[in-house]
């Protein structure tokens, strides 16, 4: 095809002589058919149009469909199962292959698209066999009882350390909002909630305002350990606020990782 626009569900198609194909709301009108797709409004006019196809909604679809069919038709009632699940209709689904449950109940065909497993000789619910088998459903998926609750204790993990990163971050801001607070009482919370956000303290390091580039400074200089040594000695190569490298300069004569501080400084030196 020369052309087409897709992607309006359940809209409309006017095919075009010659080819091509577009998609929307058709609206017939006294020059010809407008077509109102999503990247905007089409005329064409009569004599460019092959035909007008018109697409129902699944449920109104549906309506039609099920006026052929009785309660009784075991293929039919298979087959419209089949479409209702096609288009996400899972309860009128599961309605059409009960009806064909009830009139033979060992259709392998409707048992399979109903997600019916065999065990034991006898027709059962996948998810009653995979339970028999010691799985669980999490998330969307079968896993066995002892890995899903791993993996919740591994989310809950992951959820709880999302949550004291948005709290220390938020303990930060109050550092840099307040201007009077007792800064070891605050930077001790940060740490204590979540001991590994300083990578998230240190991206205000390089923040244009000097005041939340010292606070910054001035949280990590709390903490007495190799990564904060590492974040501040880096600082160290970029600072150029004489206030800020003095307080950089203190900061690092009085960590606890001298042995660390000076091999990272011999390291800068020698670049």
């Amino acid at each position: 095809m020369p052309f087409f626009l897709r992607g309006i569900a359940f809209a409309d198609v006017l095919h075009l002589k010659g080819g091509g194909e577009f998609e929307g709301e058709v609206i017939k009108q006294k020059d010809g058919y407008l077509v109102k797709t999503k990247y905007g409004n089409v005329v064409f006019g009569f004599d460019r149009v092959s035909f007008w196809e018109k697409v129902l909604p699944p449920e109104k679809e549906y309506e039609q469909r099920l006026k052929e069919v009785t309660p009784d038709d075991v293929e039919g009632n298979y087959i419209l199962g089949l479409w209702c699940k096609e288009h996400k209709m899972e309860n009128k689904a599961e309605l059409h292959f009960n009806r064909v449950f009830k009139i033979e109940p060992n259709h392998k065909q409707a048992r399979i698209a109903a997600d019916y497993v065999k065990y034991k000789r006898k027709w059962i619910p996948r998810s009653e066999y995979m339970e028999k088998k010691g799985y669980v459903m999490y998330r969307g998926k079968w896993l066995k009882k002892e890995k899903a609750s791993k993996k919740k204790a591994e989310n809950k993990k992951a959820y709880i350390t999302k949550k004291n990163k948005q709290k220390a971050l938020k303990l930060f801001i109050k550092i840099l909002k307040k201007k009077k607070c007792n800064l070891d009482v605050i930077v001790n919370e940060i740490i204590k909630t979540y001991p590994y956000s300083y990578d998230d303290i240190y991206n205000y390091s390089s923040n244009n305002n000097p005041k939340v580039r010292l606070a910054s400074i001035e949280t990590l200089a709390m903490v007495d350990d190799k990564k904060s040594a590492k974040l501040l000695c880096h600082r160290v190569r970029f600072e150029k606020n004489q206030k800020i490298q003095y307080r950089l300069s203190i900061a690092l004569a009085n960590h606890e990782q001298q042995k660390y501080i000076l091999k990272s400084i011999v390291k800068m030196i020698s670049y």
